[in-house]
């Protein structure tokens, strides 16, 4: 069937196609399918499109897709997302994916985040980001965390910030962070903490800051020479 065909198909009709029929499509045929026809598509149809299909798939045909269509993508199609297309994702169906899902994304997608995106994730989401997913995290996009998504991020998640993503944070978001996740920081992170992030910091989150120490001093013993007889 052209493409021409598949786009004249109603949307009722399209809806009728069995998933395998759905999976034998080509990614021409994919990539012409109206927005009308991808919203009735159930999730076992969804289920059908391989990687290369979603790839297809351009920016009205992944705007128009439901928050239920979206949280229902299984693994392997939202790892088949490119950088762009994960852009298109609306903030609506970023905050519907599940934890499983947000933790299967490859680095690359986390890094394609826009700032919408990222404002739009939800704690337990945040929670379930691993530590490349987090170091990945762009420096505009760890500017626009807010205080209950700062504090959802656990302390390995918190030791894995760039020194470039530390210095993107404000002296209220520092200021926010708990005492637990300012000791995780490691020497070379607090290092790098600006004077003004430094200054806003409570005493109980310096006192538990790894600050690098100057080296102690051991002063040189005396040397008594020995009396001769």
């Amino acid at each position: 069937m052209t493409t021409g065909g598949i786009q004249a198909l109603t949307t009722d009709a399209f809806a009728a196609l069995f998933a395998n029929q759905i999976g034998a499509l080509t990614t021409g045929q994919v990539a012409a399918l109206t927005t009308a026809q991808l919203n009735n598509l159930t999730s076992s149809q969804l289920d059908a499109l391989g990687s290369s299909q979603v790839a297809a798939l351009g920016q009205s045909q992944i705007t128009a897709l439901s928050t239920a269509q979206s949280a229902a993508l299984p693994t392997a199609q939202l790892t088949a997302l490119t950088t762009t297309q994960v852009t298109w994702l609306s903030t609506a169906a970023i905050s519907t994916l599940t934890t499983g899902a947000i933790a299967s994304l490859h680095t690359r997608q986390i890094g394609a985040l826009t700032t919408a995106q990222t404002t739009a994730l939800g704690t337990d989401q945040i929670a379930a980001l691993t530590s490349d997913q987090v170091a990945s995290l762009s420096t505009a996009d760890v500017a626009v965390l807010d205080s209950s998504q700062l504090r959802a991020l656990e302390t390995d998640q918190v030791a894995a910030l760039t020194t470039d993503q530390l210095l993107a944070l404000s002296t209220s978001q520092v200021a926010g962070l708990g005492t637990d996740q300012i000791a995780a920081l490691g020497t070379a992170q607090i290092a790098s903490l600006s004077t003004s992030q430094i200054a806003g910091l409570s005493t109980s989150q310096v006192s538990r800051s790894r600050r690098p120490r100057s080296p102690r001093s051991t002063p040189p013993r005396s040397q008594h020479s020995r009396a001769t007889r």
